[in-house]
């Protein structure tokens, strides 16, 4: 639906920088969405072919996927493709953990935190395995423990189990 709104030349991406109301062929949020991924995939593939340097073009995907979490800093996938493209850059690793920090601050889920695990080095897994654990233990009510698994559950009894078998996976990962 973009790339045909954008061949016809009906599709302003220039809103996306600008904050302002969201066009009315964009219905839902999901769609918003990926018109904020469809533009980074346009910003990052026109700076590969203009510049040729893939540390600046990913500096470029970087700010465009920076805007898209000032604006919905709860959306798993933009953080997601974030720590991605950073882990991509030269020297990211010297601070990648405090992007995961960051990021924890805004949206922990438990794919965010497991990819964190798996991508973070180790001697910073620690401040990552404290953060986690803590966020687990002051779990306490259905509405956040349905945002951490990004799902939605009925049932209101499991609270307490699903919670001591994440903190039983996090001490086995430990």
């Amino acid at each position: 639906k973009l790339k045909n709104l954008e061949s016809n030349s009906k599709l302003d991406i220039d809103w996306l920088k600008s904050e302002q109301e969201v066009p009315d062929y964009l219905e839902t949020s999901d769609q918003v969405l990926i018109a904020w991924l469809f533009y980074c995939k346009q910003i990052y593939s026109s700076s590969l072919i203009a510049d040729s340097d893939e540390n600046n073009s990913i500096q470029k995907l970087l700010n465009v996927l920076s805007h898209a979490l000032e604006l919905n800093p709860k959306c798993e996938l933009i953080w997601l493709i974030y720590l991605k493209a950073y882990m991509s850059q030269t020297n990211a690793f010297k601070d990648y953990h405090e992007i995961c920090l960051l990021c924890m601050d805004n949206l922990i889920t438990y794919d965010l935190v497991w990819f964190m695990l798996n991508t973070c080095p180790n001697e910073y897994l620690n401040l990552i395995i404290e953060r986690y654990e803590k966020f687990l233990l002051n779990l306490n009510t259905e509405k956040q423990l349905n945002e951490f698994e990004q799902y939605e559950c009925d049932s209101l009894n499991v609270t307490i189990e699903k919670v001591s078998f994440y903190l039983f996976e996090l001490i086995i990962f430990n």
